[in-house]
């Protein structure tokens, strides 16, 4: 008998190992009142179709409104737990969708204790727009490179202005260590593709391999036709959709280029299915799969419908491309490399990167390990593992620079240049701060307009040290009321960044002190209309284009901002244009971050 026992020990042990090793396929999605529809729905349908059981857990169980009123709606939706049976350990990751619905979670201990859980564990947590707002709550991003809806900053302006954060970026996906965060609507695809790469690096569900398929869903528009168009290259299903009839005599449509043919079934449908040119199309899929998609007759097609047509997609399409090997992302080969270890000189960084993208080198950022590498001043570079680069001209970024090649004679004056420099009786460039300024745009610009051959000045509210949003803190030598040392046709730039500033504060108080930041940015953008008018060319980056880009000085100006200011310009002054950098005036650039200064500086430079 005992014989028989220990021959079964190993297969034991191996069962265990096996269930150990087993991906986990369920997923909690945390959600309440006011969610944001499409940071919901992106995700619900990604995960779902990708095979993941999805539970929603809210403070009640139920319907859950995304009407703030109480006001049902066919995509309300519906949470299958109560926080308080949520058991995290039977989960892979965590979704934490925005809108208003993070501001009511962050008040429920339960919330908190789940995401901290999640934190603690070291398990995925994928946050979006208000998303990261619980998260700050509950203390969980002191040590995380994240992103987040700016809006966050003046909802929790004291935790803010007390950097509980580890560094912010105005990226569509952040991802540090466990923590995954975007930032506005307009990511969440971009956003739920990040989490399931992810979670399949993190014990959860391989991703479906590449497949392709031939839509046609006759008269689909609205969030059918976003649906069909966004969601399946999610995972990894290239399509083409026709809506309109005519395009089904398209001679491009070639059936040997997709793997399978999936009909929408709309009222439209029982006119085109008997056309010739459906007929025709329907013949070339022979042996193909083909899926129907059910569409109700009267009613909108719900979300768990939706879930379920994408997933019957995934399965079919699962049974032709299981052994076809997931191909590796295209990306750019760099030109030179950006070599960074812990504590590395930010500003030099921030002035070799700009010297090298003028000189149009695609520049890749190389460590010992893959991930984030930190400036002694708190500059966040996301890097590359250097023993997978390719080998090349090499830009080594510690204290000083040094290269494993010739050295350009303008990088080696930007690198010089970065250094402080003594104060000057004029100046003919100057960097308008303010508290939570963008970091890099200060520095890399600095470091330009001083191998230009310009004294550069930096001014701000008040004078003394002002800090960047990341870290970097600059000495303001004098203040917005007394600019006697800046010549009238100088060029200034405001940096952009993030920080608190005095604006309607979802699910929350400002601050008193608010009153005083907003005293101090409303006389800095009246300096800036000022020194523009009297002759003085203005670069505005992110948020500042967007604070002088409202105003009605402006109105009919198109100006580049950061992507989350899509919806807030408003009617009264400029407008938002996608552009990487634009001409928005006469002596006025405007540009979207960081990553478009070159962008900005040969427009200056025409």
């Amino acid at each position: 008998m005992m014989k028989k026992v220990f021959a079964l020990l190993p297969l034991l042990f191996a069962a265990a190992a096996f269930a150990q090793q087993k991906p986990n396929d369920r997923v909690l999605m945390l959600v309440a009142t006011g969610v944001n529809f499409q940071e919901y729905q992106a995700p619900f349908l990604g995960l779902q179709a990708a095979g993941y059981k999805l539970d929603i857990a809210s403070i009640n169980k139920g319907r859950i409104t995304l009407s703030l009123e109480g006001k049902e709606g066919p995509r309300d939706p519906v949470a299958n737990l109560t926080l308080a049976e949520v058991k995290p350990e039977d989960y892979v990751g965590l979704v934490v969708p925005g809108g208003y619905s993070p501001g009511f979670l962050e008040k429920e201990p339960k919330a908190i204790e789940i995401a901290t859980w999640f934190y603690k564990k070291d398990k995925p947590i994928s946050a979006i727009c208000h998303g990261p707002r619980l998260l700050m709550r509950a203390g969980l991003l002191q040590d995380r490179v994240m992103t987040s809806l700016e809006s966050v900053a003046n909802e929790l302006a004291d935790e803010w202005r007390a950097r509980k954060y580890g560094a912010y970026l105005d990226q569509p996906v952040v991802i540090d260590r466990n923590l995954l965060t975007s930032r506005y609507p307009n990511d969440a695809v971009p956003f739920t593709r990040a989490t399931l790469e992810q979670l399949a690096k993190n014990g959860g569900l391989p991703l479906p391999a590449p497949a392709s398929a031939l839509v046609i869903a006759p008269g689909a528009a609205g969030g059918d036709a976003w649906t069909l168009r966004e969601m399946p290259p999610v995972v990894n299903i290239k399509t083409r959709v026709i809506t309109k009839d005519a395009d089904l005599a398209d001679p491009t449509l070639d059936a040997k280029t997709f793997d399978a043919l999936v009909i929408l079934q709309t009222p439209a449908f029982e006119t085109v299915k008997t056309s010739p040119d459906f007929q025709k199309i329907a013949a070339a899929f022979a042996g193909k799969p083909s899926v129907s998609f059910n569409a109700p007759k009267d009613a909108p097609i719900t979300q768990p419908q939706w879930a379920e047509n994408l997933r019957a997609l995934c399965v079919a399409l699962d049974a032709v491309t299981k052994d076809r090997p997931t191909a590796a992302a295209e990306v750019a080969k760099p030109d030179v490399l950006i070599a960074l270890a812990n504590g590395f000189n930010d500003r030099a960084y921030a002035a070799v990167r700009l010297a090298l993208e003028l000189d149009n080198k695609n520049v890749q950022v190389v460590s010992t390990n893959e991930g984030w590498v930190r400036g002694r001043e708190g500059l966040p570079v996301h890097a590359t593992k250097s023993a997978d680069a390719p080998s090349m001209q090499t830009f080594t970024v510690a204290d000083d620079v040094t290269s494993n090649g010739a050295m350009p004679e303008q990088l080696k004056k930007m690198v010089d240049a970065s250094k402080n420099a003594p104060a000057a009786s004029s100046y003919t460039a100057a960097i308008a701060l303010r508290d939570g300024f963008d970091d890099r745009v200060a520095a890399a610009l600095t470091a330009y307009f001083r191998a230009q051959g310009r004294n550069v000045l930096y001014i701000a509210s008040t004078k003394g040290p002002i800090k960047g949003v990341n870290g970097i803190t600059l000495e303001a030598e004098t203040t917005y009321a007394d600019a006697a040392k800046l010549s009238s046709d100088a060029v200034i730039v405001a940096p952009g960044g993030f920080a608190p500033q005095k604006k309607e504060a979802r699910q929350a108080k400002q601050p008193d002190w608010i009153e005083d930041v907003a005293k101090a940015d409303a006389a800095r953008n009246a300096w800036l209309l000022e020194r523009h008018k009297a002759g003085a060319t203005l670069i505005l980056f992110g948020t500042d284009s967007l604070r002088l880009g409202v105003l009605p000085d402006f109105k009919g100006k198109k100006f580049a901002a950061s992507d989350q200011h899509v919806w807030s310009f408003g009617k009264e002054g400029g407008s938002y244009t996608a552009d990487r950098a634009t001409q928005t005036g006469e002596r006025l650039i405007t540009s979207k971050s960081a990553d478009t200064i070159p962008d900005a500086v040969r427009l200056l430079s025409k």
